[in-house]
């Protein structure tokens, strides 16, 4: 395939798998999808921290060396997700005066700098995000200001503040296959990036990412990001409670909550116990697979209906919980859209609508010329997210001319693959 235009390479290590993009802008100003990859992390990731380097190293290498077969293209740096549990992203200002009244290239790049100094926490580094970015001039809102006159120009950034930990143990992940981190971008708010509509944040909606040990939430009024977080909660517990209960494999737990999802029959008001709905005339009887020893191995459809309808209910009160307490639940003229692995669930939309009584969508790719089938799915919205990112973080920072470091990782990944 062509390499012409400008390349970029995203990933996403999740809790259920590390997914792999890598992508292509065009001369003419297309954005296209060459490559994609993916690989169980096999629990080597929890709350977005990496638990085992080498596991985590050898699903990325997997996951890229597939994206790498399919694009063709050279890569010699990644843009990567990151979150953890209960970590927000916050708005911090910057100002810088213009000399000569022109806004220029390094005023945006100071007023920056002076937002993150204000945003520094000990013992985290603060990660910025471009796309979220609000720019002043003169004290008047303005989209981009560059090559705009004005005497003040103020940046309304936001920025994430992650632990060292968190960073340094994803980037040498990424460093060990001779690749350099080209940026980090909170999680959260790539998934909202990557499946919301220009109409969706002008209005008002709210991005809900499913994962399975950590979720996120982000929600936009006005075109702005009014709030962006991750929670220590996910779909991941509906699949552990079907496993603890019915003592069967996780895998097993997993295809049985997918396969059956939520049974809305189940469903009733707060004032009616769930445990009081009738038993299904037509209950049939599940063949389990991988119990433990002395573990029935048949169970009926209706004790996997309430194990998963009492812990989605718990999912979705975590949810409304989590906005109303915001005042934010019922200002999303666009509804809430969910994402992540989690919104595959079958009727999971459909609780928290029934619930919430907001309009509940699921969100899938949006943003490219053309998304293969494979990938056209919610949990492949945050690694899209990313990727798209990484074109606006190239274009905003004035593209990307490789560096030394980011040369000599080519030329270390070329040893170590073809000569020692």
């Amino acid at each position: 395939m062509s390499g012409k235009g400008d390349v970029v390479a995203a990933v996403d290590f999740g809790s259920y798998a590390t997914r792999v993009l890598i992508g292509r802008r065009t001369p003419e100003g297309m954005f296209l999808i060459t490559g994609y990859g993916q690989a169980l992390s096999k629990e080597c990731v929890h709350f977005g921290a990496i638990q085992n380097i080498q596991a985590a190293a050898k699903a990325f290498r997997k996951a890229l060396d597939a994206a790498r077969a399919m694009s063709g293209e050279r890569i010699v740096s990644v843009y990567c997700g990151i979150q953890g549990d209960t970590v927000k992203s916050n708005l911090f200002e910057g100002k810088v005066q213009v000399e000569n009244g022109l806004v220029k290239p390094e005023h945006l790049i100071q007023a920056r700098k002076n937002a993150e100094l204000g945003s520094v926490a000990s013992g985290s580094r603060s990660i910025g995000c471009i796309v979220s970015e609000e720019w002043l001039l003169d004290n008047m809102p303005v989209m981009n200001p560059l090559n705009m006159r004005g005497n003040v120009l103020t940046g309304r950034l936001r920025y994430t503040q992650l632990s060292a930990f968190l960073e340094n143990n994803l980037r040498q992940c990424i460093e060990n296959e001779g690749l350099t981190v080209a940026d980090f971008v909170f999680t959260p708010l790539a998934a909202a990036y990557g499946c919301l509509l220009p109409e969706d944040k002008k209005s008002g909606a709210a991005v809900v990412n499913l994962g399975a040990t950590c979720s996120g939430i982000v929600v936009y009024q006005n075109g702005k990001v009014i709030e962006a977080g991750a929670y220590k909660w996910g779909c991941g517990d509906i699949i552990n409670d079907v496993a603890s209960v019915l003592r069967i494999s996780f895998a097993e737990a997993t295809e049985l909550v997918m396969d059956y999802g939520i049974n809305l029959d189940l469903y009733a008001d707060e004032n009616t116990p769930s445990s009081q709905a009738s038993p299904s005339a037509n209950d049939v009887t599940i063949k389990l697979s991988h119990t433990v020893t002395g573990a029935p191995t048949t169970i009926k459809k209706s004790v996997l209906d309430e194990i998963v309808f009492l812990r989605a209910n718990e999912l979705t009160d975590q949810i409304c919980g989590t906005l109303n307490e915001k005042r934010l639940l019922y200002a999303l003229p666009r509804g809430l859209v969910i994402t992540g692995g989690g919104a595959n669930i079958n009727n999971l939309d459909r609780i928290i609508y029934l619930k919430s009584g907001v309009e509940t969508r699921i969100g899938t790719p949006l943003g490219f010329q053309e998304i293969p089938d494979a990938i056209d799915a919610p949990e492949w919205t945050a690694v899209t997210g990313i990727l798209t990112y990484g074109f606006a973080h190239r274009q905003a920072t004035g593209g990307a001319p490789e560096t030394a470091n980011s040369l000599w990782a080519a030329i270390w990944h070329f040893i170590k693959e073809y000569i020692a």
